[in-house]
């Protein structure tokens, strides 16, 4: 048993990046983990067991304000990430810098940040649940809400910068673009025809960070 947790210490605490390690949920996995599991047990389990006899519940005020709250955030993080892309990364493959200059504390800082926001973004499946409206649409957003933060953790608990981040740039142009056009669509109905091109174009941004360099 020592053995196991002398060995855990050091792979999730001791090899983690110094910048990033003692801020909440870094440096060990199980808290991170256990909050995903929490989400999927309560979009899968407690809230259909709880509008299980009941009435579907209109939750159009409560998504659109989600929605502005992820749009601003996205903007936020796309303002940061197209400085760190257009004036200090590479668009090539690049050493990995782990050092302790302000520049790399910063950095790490804005990872930080934006895991953090990945949980304010699972409030978005709240409402499919309290809709009663289940679909194939709605299970990819519980899965993508569920596994991305994990993803994210186990990227910048090691490294917190640098060309990693550009997983999270192209991530925020997509959600920038998404959320905009929903609140167009509130403004202006008749925009709904562009939903399909919108979407699409969307999913291949989001597919196309993963084959950079």
């Amino acid at each position: 048993m020592e053995t196991f947790i002398s060995w855990y210490h050091e792979v999730f605490y001791e090899k983690a990046d110094p910048l990033i390690r003692d801020k909440p949920l870094m440096g060990s996995p199980l808290p991170i983990i256990l909050i995903c599991i929490f989400y999927v047990l309560l979009l899968v389990y407690i809230l259909p067991k709880f509008m299980e006899n009941r009435k579907s519940i209109d939750c159009k005020k409560f998504s659109d304000v989600v929605d502005v709250i992820v749009l601003v955030i996205s903007l936020y993080f796309l303002v940061v990430a197209s400085y760190g892309w257009l004036w200090i990364f590479n668009w090539h493959c690049q050493p990995i810098h782990t050092g302790i200059q302000s520049r790399d504390e910063l950095q790490a800082r804005y990872c930080w940040e934006y895991l953090m926001t990945r949980f304010i973004f699972t409030l978005q499946s709240i409402p499919f649940v309290m809709r009663k409206r289940k679909s194939s649409h709605s299970d990819f957003i519980i899965a993508h809400h569920s596994i991305f933060p994990l993803m994210v953790w186990s990227i910048i608990n090691y490294y917190p910068g640098g060309n990693v981040t550009f997983v999270g740039f192209i991530n925020s142009i997509v959600l920038s673009t998404m959320f905009i056009y929903h609140l167009m669509i509130i403004k202006r109905p008749q925009l709904k025809k562009y939903r399909k091109f919108i979407y699409i174009s969307c999913v291949v941004s989001r597919h196309f960070k993963y084959f950079k360099n």
